[in-house]
C-alpha cells in the first residue's frame, strides 16, 4: 500500500499533539499578558518540545510561532484542514486495496489500517464489509477459500476469516 508509512507517522503524531493538549493546561489558553519570567519559561520549554516530537513536514509550516498556545492552535488547524482530504483518500484506498505482493499478515494489517482510518472520520466500515473487502482482495492462489468463506452464511467475522485464509497459504506454500 502507498503511504503506509506517512498514514503511520500521521497518527503517530496526532496522538503526540493529542498527549500534550491533554496534559499541558497552558495549551488551552494563551499566557496572560503579565505573567512572569518562570511561565513564560515553562511555556517556551513545552513550545520547544513540542518541536522536537513533532519535527518534520508538519512543524515545517508552523516554525513562526513562539507560544505553546500559538502552536497548538496551528497544528490543531493544521490537521482539521486536511481532515476532508484525508479522509476522501481513505474512502478511496478502502474498497480498492488487493494483496498484489502483499503477505496475507500484511494485506490484512492495511485492510484493518483503512477501517481505522475512515473511523477516525466518523465513516466506521462494518465487520462484515471490513471481511467482504478483505475477501474480494485476496490473490488467486486463495481463491477457493475465498469463494468458501465468502457463502458462508452469515459470514464469519473478520478475524476468523483472516485466520482460515492465512492457514490455507500456510498449507499452498
Amino acid at each position: 500500500m502507498d503511504g503506509e508509512d506517512d498514514e503511520d507517522q500521521y497518527e503517530n503524531e496526532m496522538e503526540e499533539f493529542e498527549n500534550y493538549t491533554e496534559q499541558e493546561e497552558s495549551e488551552e489558553h494563551p499566557p496572560p499578558p503579565n505573567a512572569d519570567s518562570q511561565n513564560l519559561k515553562l511555556d517556551t520549554y513545552v513550545t520547544l518540545a513540542m518541536y522536537a516530537t513533532l519535527a518534520n513536514q508538519t512543524v515545517d509550516h508552523e516554525i513562526r510561532v513562539t507560544t505553546t498556545y500559538d502552536l497548538s492552535m496551528r497544528i490543531h488547524d493544521y490537521f482539521l484542514a486536511n481532515r476532508g482530504a484525508r479522509y476522501m483518500m481513505f474512502n478511496r484506498q478502502y474498497p480498492n486495496v488487493k494483496q498484489g505482493e502483499l503477505s496475507v499478515d500484511k494485506y490484512a494489517r492495511c485492510m484493518k489500517l483503512l477501517k481505522v482510518g475512515l473511523a477516525n472520520f466518523d465513516h466506521a466500515a462494518t465487520e462484515v464489509d471490513l471481511t467482504t473487502q478483505f475477501l474480494h482482495g485476496l490473490d488467486q492462489h486463495v481463491d477457493t477459500i475465498h469463494v468458501v468463506l465468502g457463502d458462508i452464511v452469515p459470514l464469519p467475522p473478520f478475524d476468523t476469516v483472516f485466520s482460515r485464509v492465512k492457514l490455507a497459504k500456510e498449507n499452498i506454500a
